[in-house]
């Protein structure tokens, strides 16, 4: 995987150092880096052409880690906001493509767009991890979740 342009220097300390080439992170930080950058991908590069269980998964994750009690109220409470309104975009983009025509016929007519998610919403969550890494500057060790095949 490879590190997202839009990020400097400090995140791409964290990035080399916690980020594996393929698969699950084996920390904390590194899984919560690459589950952001995994949803900010899929949703600005793939419009969540791909969105499953797994991207569903992400998104959990790093609302959780995010709301752990290290960044203040206002930064948790943006990440819970921000990671529920993705939920929200991947599900309508999930309901619409994966229900063949007839399917993209009734959710377009009933739901006329998917929920608005700025582009700056991800950049700033991916601010908030790497305040929240500086905060845990020793590697957090993590097991791998069976279930997440992405």
């Amino acid at each position: 995987m490879e590190l997202p342009e839009h990020r400097g220097p400090a995140y791409e300390a964290l990035w080399n150092r916690y980020v594996p080439d393929v698969g699950q992170a084996d920390t904390v930080q590194g899984e919560l880096i690459r589950a952001a950058s995994r949803v900010r991908d899929e949703y600005l590069g793939n419009g969540c052409m791909n969105w499953d269980r797994s991207f569903a998964r992400f998104c959990k994750y790093v609302r959780t880690q995010l709301e752990d009690g290290t960044l203040p109220p206002g930064a948790a409470e943006f990440s819970r906001r921000t990671m529920q309104r993705m939920l929200a975009v991947g599900r309508w983009y999930r309901l619409r493509d994966g229900g063949g025509a007839v399917g993209a016929f009734l959710v377009e007519r009933l739901v006329p767009g998917p929920p608005d998610l700025p582009a700056q919403q991800l950049d700033d969550i991916e601010s908030l991890i790497e305040l929240w890494c500086d905060a845990h500057p020793d590697p957090i060790p993590r097991a791998h979740d069976r279930r997440q095949t992405r």
